[in-house]
């Protein structure tokens, strides 16, 4: 026996233990949004639909096709479409029935527009044709929002005010961030996960469906107040969480640490939206400088110039100058990861004026280490060898070791560049003697791969080659052990 939708009859559940016990070899099936607490019961969750760009599954573009060919016989989902119903699918947590309703729209207008609305909100994700949508399953499904409305009734008011708390989060949260943030211990998260309002992952953390967290958002009308120290904590857990991971990035297991900033990426900018709209500057001057190394070796390179001109462009004196000036070199070298030397120049000249006015002598050595990249990517290895020895003279003059064995590293790759191996040998040996006592394993291995490079360029007996020094060819930079100073 099939009994679909059952939850609006879930107080008469025990009917069903009656029905087992009298009929021996009845089994049902019933579909539910919530658990129906009985002990015969055996729950199966069903998933959406997934991302098929992510998972190559291609059920979410089916239903979408056939639905609008049910609407429009002519419909057929083109290549470009294809992009477009995959976004549909991601905003609706892979939802069948918002599928259906999207793909109901065909008639009107494009999949690109569809899409676009249904980014917007909950609006378009009703039955373009009312008549037929009230037809369908009594009206039921005429509407994501009334599908929700009829959930949201289930839900106890203690529930209700957790999930509110609880949208602070984008992308998931695992038991320890619920209950810190939003007060949400795993007896809580236990009875919104059988209500279906809280989904659990494979990995153990939790995550609302972005379309629900819409609905419960739009109805909060009054309660955004509350939530005001509820988003301060769930910035303050986020900046924890980045600061943490950021530390260990160079490290031999760094890859557990990308992976970490990976799953927050999307709490990650809900709090630095919060940090800028709320002008908490130095807590967003924080969540900047922790991931310039992510965002590198994630090739977030749009994303990181974003914030980095957020921060540039604020008011002069809400981020302190030594700060400022540090945000000014990342933004740089994100520049020179691109291959674009002319926008770093400024950034670097205005870091070196304001680290100078700071008395900030590490500053300023960074910033002539990276005066000295941006010479040598512009092949002027003079300008480049004179920018490093600056830096390496304040490394040595105030204790900086780290800067010190950057310059060596930096001055090895001028002098190989210009074809003495001899020199450059002897200053990658020092860096790396530094680098290792650092502890820094990227830039052991950046410095070890330059020692090889010169054995290889010399041979095993130190013998010359034979090949001259010779200026790199503009389309074919040098290779540079590039690295945030």
């Amino acid at each position: 026996m099939v009994l679909d939708t059952f939850e609006h009859l879930s107080e008469q559940a025990r009917l069903l233990d009656q029905l087992l016990a009298t009929a021996a070899e009845l089994q049902l099936l019933v579909t539910s949004v919530q658990s129906l607490g009985l002990e015969e019961e055996w729950v199966v969750s069903v998933p959406g639909l997934s991302d098929p760009e992510r998972s190559g599954d291609d059920a979410a573009l089916q239903l979408f096709a056939e639905r609008a060919r049910q609407v429009d016989a002519s419909f057929e989902l083109s290549g470009r479409d294809t992009a477009q119903v995959a976004a549909i699918c991601r905003l609706t947590g892979g939802n069948p029935l918002a599928i259906e309703l999207a793909a109901g729209w065909v008639t009107v207008m494009p999949v690109a527009s569809i899409a676009a609305e249904v980014a917007r909100g909950l609006d378009i994700l009703e039955a373009a044709d009312r008549q037929a949508g009230a037809r369908h399953a009594g009206g039921r499904h005429a509407s994501i929002r009334t599908v929700f409305e009829r959930s949201w009734t289930l839900l106890e008011e203690n529930e209700r005010g957790c999930l509110r708390r609880l949208t602070v989060f984008r992308g998931g949260f695992d038991l320890a961030a619920a209950k810190g943030v939003a007060g949400a211990g795993f007896k809580e998260l236990a009875a919104l996960c059988r209500k279906s309002m809280v989904a659990k992952s494979l990995d153990g953390r939790f995550e609302i469906p972005e379309i629900l967290r819409t609905f419960v958002v739009e109805g909060m009308a009054g309660f955004e107040v509350q939530l005001r120290p509820i988003r301060a904590r769930h910035a303050a857990q986020v900046l924890d969480t980045v600061l943490e991971a950021s530390r260990h990035v160079n490290e031999a297991y760094g890859g557990a640490s990308l992976e970490r900033l990976d799953q927050d990426r999307a709490n990650i900018a809900a709090a630095m939206t919060w940090a800028l709209d709320e002008r908490r500057y130095e807590m967003l001057a924080d969540f900047v400088e922790a991931q310039a190394n992510y965002w590198v070796r994630r090739g977030l390179l749009d994303l990181a110039g974003r914030w980095y001109t957020a921060l540039e462009s604020l008011e002069v004196g809400v981020v302190e100058p030594r700060r400022l000036a540090n945000v000014l070199r990342q933004h740089a070298f994100v520049s020179f990861v691109r291959f674009d030397f002319d926008t770093p120049l400024e950034l670097l000249q205005l870091s070196l004026e304001l680290c100078r006015g700071a008395g900030d002598a590490e500053g300023e050595a960074r910033t002539y280490a990276m005066l000295g990249i941006r010479a040598v990517y512009l092949c002027d290895y003079a300008a480049a060898r004179a920018r490093y020895l600056e830096a390496l003279g304040l490394g040595h003059e105030h204790g900086l070791d780290d800067v010190v064995a950057r310059a060596l590293n930096n001055l090895g790759d001028v002098h190989r560049f210009e074809g003495d191996f001899d020199r450059a040998w002897a200053y990658y040996e020092e860096s790396l003697a530094l680098e290792r006592d650092l502890g820094d394993l990227q830039m052991v291995s950046n410095v070890l791969g330059s020692l090889g490079v010169v054995r290889a360029d010399t041979g095993p007996a130190g013998r010359r080659r034979g090949r001259p020094a010779r200026e790199p060819a503009p389309h074919r930079r040098p290779r540079h052990n590039l690295q945030p100073q």
